[in-house]
């Protein structure tokens, strides 16, 4: 800093109670990790740094760039897959936070994150690996420019106020069902055995009472979902993709979407499509894997037929839910056993409206960011009940001015009777582009 520092102001105190135990090399350090932050003051100011824009908004999906003392990592290299995620390290816990897919090297803790817009969006603190059900997941945690400056309200209410506008405040914090325990490489070498996430094998559907919601004064928050759901619904037409089903092994197909027709193409090992089919989900007139039979625009549609409840706010977003009853055809359920080896054959196939509850979540913008749905089939069916997570992303599509709010994963359990696993899979969708059609008139 070339001698401009006049004084540093740490975060942390050492009566934090929430504090995690590092080993660097033979040594233990304790430190407050949800509060990493030191505050320099300067005599003079520092190039380029000075007056950066931030922004206390972000979701998951969002592009990123990363820029440290090592690397600038941009585009389609980084991306947020989490934000405020129950971590813990040690015996602290990290509630508000923003997680990137991509670990980075030791050394660049204090990497800043931004937006496509240039707006800081957090620092840096932690890199690691976090072995999940399907393999070791390498990303990097920031703390988000929001707890940034709550941390500076706390040490500098001055400087704070003249550097940021309207910082939120501390929402109350509520006990989180699932942990993700995590190691970081910025201390140690990370041995894949230390950090799991919770043996969690199925969807589980939020609970209103322990998602934090807060009361909201929106106007009209019901008729502004349905609108922006029609909306959304018009513009997932036309349309090619990959889709892919993982559970014991993994399923592409190409998938098109032309005038509300759906057709598939099976992907072969070497990369080329198949021959169309309108019905993946039968291989010689018998019923193949669970597979989401989801059609993208019915779905968004739907939404904005359906009854909802509002909830109230949570985050930057909000919160809906619904609840289906057989007579309302809210939700259709369907059931193939012979395409789960445990079902005995002479089982017979049933589709047809059952029970279910629904929780929508929204950005603040109204525009849908996932859907949780809790099916509950009749008793004469095997699947006791299945519950299905559907994420939506926007995307940018060649030739289209406006990004496209596209449905990008979707998780899928069922629990089975006298099963004491769930069977669950996964669906992807990924390569959107716009389904063109050359139309030539010969005489």
């Amino acid at each position: 800093m070339g001698g401009r520092v006049r004084k540093t102001v740490p975060y942390p105190t050492n009566t934090d109670s929430n504090q995690a135990d590092v080993r660097v090399g033979n040594e233990h350090f304790t430190y407050n990790v949800a509060k990493d932050i030191t505050f320099l003051y300067t005599t003079k100011p520092i190039s380029h740094k000075e007056g950066v824009r931030y922004s206390f908004n972000c979701e998951v999906g969002q592009e990123v760039t990363i820029v440290g003392t090592h690397s600038v990592t941009s585009g389609q290299h980084a991306r947020i897959v989490g934000v405020n995620v129950p971590l813990r390290l040690g015996d602290a816990a990290i509630n508000e936070n923003v997680i990137v897919d991509v670990a980075l090297k030791p050394g660049d803790s204090g990497s800043a994150v931004f937006d496509h817009n240039g707006r800081l969006l957090g620092m840096i603190i932690l890199a690691g690996r976090i072995v999940t059900r399907r393999g070791p997941l390498s990303v990097s945690v920031a703390l988000p420019a929001s707890t940034i400056a709550k941390a500076l309200r706390t040490v500098d209410p001055k400087a704070a106020s003249d550097i940021f506008s309207e910082i939120p405040q501390d929402e109350t914090s509520h006990v989180a069902s699932t942990w993700i325990d995590m190691a970081t490489s910025d201390f140690e070498p990370l041995d894949s055995s230390e950090a799991r996430v919770a043996e969690v094998s199925e969807v589980i559907l939020p609970t209103i009472e322990n998602l934090g919601v807060f009361s909201s004064n929106a106007s009209d928050p019901i008729e502004k979902l349905r609108a922006k759901a029609d909306t959304a619904s018009k513009l997932m037409n036309n349309l090619l993709a990959t889709e892919c089903l993982i559970s014991k092994r993994r399923q592409c197909y190409q998938v098109s979407v032309f005038e509300g027709d759906k057709q598939y193409r099976e992907i072969s090992k070497r990369g080329t499509p198949g021959p169309t089919t309108t019905n993946p989900f039968r291989r010689n007139g018998k019923p193949r894997s669970l597979w989401s039979r989801s059609s993208w625009a019915d779905d968004i549609a739907s939404i904005g037929e359906m009854p909802w409840n509002f909830e109230g706010a949570v985050g930057s977003g909000y919160v809906f839910s619904g609840r289906g009853r057989v007579e309302d055809d809210r939700c259709w359920f369907t059931e193939s056993p012979a395409s789960i080896p445990i079902f005995q054959p002479y089982q017979p196939e049933w589709e047809g409206s059952v029970d279910c509850l629904e929780v929508l979540f929204t950005n603040s913008d109204f525009q849908v960011l996932s859907l949780y749905t809790e099916f509950y089939p009749p008793a004469h069916c095997l699947t006791e009940r299945m519950n299905i997570v559907i994420e939506y992303q926007w995307v940018r599509l060649e030739g289209v001015d406006e990004p496209v709010l596209l449905p990008i994963k979707e998780n899928l359990s069922a629990r089975i009777r006298g099963q004491k696993q769930p069977l669950s899979a996964t669906v992807l969708w990924s390569d959107y582009r716009k389904f063109r059609v050359d139309h030539k008139i010969r005489f």
